[in-house]
């Protein structure tokens, strides 16, 4: 069951979609921005129908706000409006809205089209939420990696900082890095850290990641960059 926001002016359009997504979809009805900022701020949502024309603003300028603060530049927003000129549905897609329905509308076609949104964003999510690579499987939520062998996993001990290096090399596998673009993916933009400072984490990163397929190789002259060795290169090696 999603949770979803409905910002808009009319009561008529609040009665239909009610009754529509009774018992499927949790709605929560405001009428105004003011309310929708005041609803957002309490407690979050899977997806927002947003009116553009409404008593206290406008919704497209809204949208662009929500895009803009990090709490809820990630929801999903579907316009639902009386505007039908190409111009507002051009700003609504450019701003990222996920679809845009002009009223009047059948009301079992917008249940269709919030349900695949929520499903799309669902699974979205589901995907970010675990990442794999190599014998490495990270769980992004609780910020933990576990080293997979014949015997079974085995969690590492790493810090924030070197789970973030790693997971950061991880999903970019076989690009090369240099120590200022991995300051600024893993410390934030703006931030001084000295390159000395980078060279000692991935020193302990590698430490904690001894015996795995996945390497993080130095590059002369340019930085570091992650190789993931098949399971016939890693025996040989541990071998030798």
């Amino acid at each position: 069951m999603g949770k979803i926001l409905l910002v808009d002016d009319a009561q008529e359009t609040h009665l239909i979609l009610q009754e529509t997504f009774d018992q499927s979809h949790n709605l929560k009805s405001v009428y105004n921005l003011v309310q929708a900022t005041q609803s957002l701020e309490k407690e979050p949502v899977d997806l927002i129908l947003l009116d553009i024309m409404l008593p206290d603003g406008d919704g497209l300028e809204y949208c662009a706000k929500l895009r803009a603060n990090k709490k809820t530049k990630d929801i999903p927003v579907i316009f639902l409006t009386g505007k039908t000129d190409l111009a507002a549905k051009s700003i609504g897609f450019s701003l990222g809205a996920e679809d845009y329905i002009v009223k009047p509308f059948d009301p079992q076609e917008v249940k269709l089209r919030v349900e695949a949104k929520l499903r799309k964003f669902q699974e979205k999510n589901a995907k970010e939420t675990v990442h794999a690579t190599g014998d490495l499987r990270f769980e992004i939520p609780s910020q933990r990696v576990f080293l997979r062998d014949e015997k079974g996993e085995k969690r590492l001990d790493l810090t924030p900082t070197g789970f973030k290096l790693l997971l950061y090399f991880c999903q970019n596998e076989s690009l090369v890095f240099t120590r200022d673009q991995i300051i600024s993916a893993v410390w934030g933009q703006g931030t001084f850290i000295a390159e000395r400072t980078v060279d000692t984490h991935i020193g302990t990163v590698r430490k904690q990641i001894l015996g795995s397929r996945v390497n993080i190789q130095s590059v002369h002259g340019h930085g570091y960059k992650l190789v993931v060795e098949s399971s016939v290169e890693s025996k040989n090696k541990s071998v030798a």
